[in-house]
């Protein structure tokens, strides 16, 4: 009939604004959800306190452990590693005692005469030596130990094995290890071991202003004395200064890397960090330093 009105319906920008309007809402709904559930698992997974008294779990674990360690053709090494990992997941949770037994424990396959393994199936010395490093002032004792187990670790073979020691003894933060991690930078007569344990000095960039003088200074001096006689001889086929030439390159990034993390500075060179140390040697190097502008 020509009176009557039709009623309209929704237009199609009507029905797709109505459309994303709902998704919308459905959208923020599921985000609260899982945000929800993502708090609960953060609140489960915070970490249990430490227990009070040793858990008998531990001391059997690491018998297990050793008994496996004991296999002399390493067949049992994957399953040991899955002992570490098993028992360092607890490790937060331990009593003191624990912890302690746990570095000891787990250390035997450094220090062991009965765990031997060739240069190519290092497996489990290398994942032993990342769980003690993870224990603090636990572990760092046994990684200065199997640093210096010579009869075990003396053939060029192990070189590598053993810097990976004295970067992982620095991870332990221990200041008892300071001197020790000094001693290896300045008189060990490998070029790697020096550049390792002068790299492994940076983590000991928290700890306090005279103790990362005293590490600079001494760094800073075999830094430029290495680089001077890199450079002493004009003749580049002498073989002397080679052998300079090969150790300034050895120790050059990470002594660069560990001076800067105790100095708070960005030099790069022997000799801009030794005109540093004989400029701001007494001074607050926590503070910022003036610095004359040419």
């Amino acid at each position: 009939m020509r009176g009557s009105r039709r009623t309209r319906g929704p237009t199609d920008k009507e029905n797709i604004m109505s459309h994303n309007h709902q998704r919308s809402i459905a959208f923020t709904i599921l985000l609260s959800l899982t945000l929800g559930v993502q708090g609960f698992g953060l609140a489960a997974q915070k970490a249990k306190p430490a227990s009070a008294k040793p858990d008998p779990w531990v001391k059997d674990t690491l018998k297990s452990y050793k008994k496996l360690i004991s296999d002399r053709k390493g067949l049992k090494d994957a399953e040991a590693i899955e002992l570490i990992n098993k028992l360092h997941e607890k490790y937060e949770g331990m009593c003191a005692k624990d912890k302690s037994a746990y570095a000891k424990g787990i250390a035997g396959s450094l220090l062991s005469g009965r765990c031997k393994r060739k240069p190519t199936k290092d497996g489990l010395y290398r994942s032993t030596i990342k769980a003690l490093s993870l224990t603090g002032k636990n572990g760092s004792k046994y990684l200065a130990k199997a640093f210096d187990n010579k009869k075990k670790f003396k053939d060029k073979e192990w070189i590598n094995l053993r810097g990976d020691m004295l970067e992982h003894l620095g991870r332990c933060k221990d200041p008892k290890y300071i001197d020790f991690l000094i001693d290896v930078a300045l008189k060990n007569t490998s070029d790697t071991l020096m550049a390792k344990a002068g790299g492994a000095l940076k983590y000991y960039k928290e700890t306090k202003l005279t103790v990362r003088k005293g590490i600079s200074k001494d760094l800073i001096k075999k830094f430029a004395n290495i680089y001077d006689n890199a450079n002493k001889n004009l003749d580049s086929n002498d073989l002397v200064r080679k052998t300079w030439e090969n150790r300034h390159a050895a120790v050059s990034d990470p002594w660069n890397t560990t001076l800067q993390a105790l100095t708070r500075q960005h030099y790069r060179s022997a000799n801009d960090w030794n005109r540093f140390w004989n400029k701001f040697k007494s001074k607050n190097w926590d503070k910022p330093l003036k610095k004359k502008t040419r």
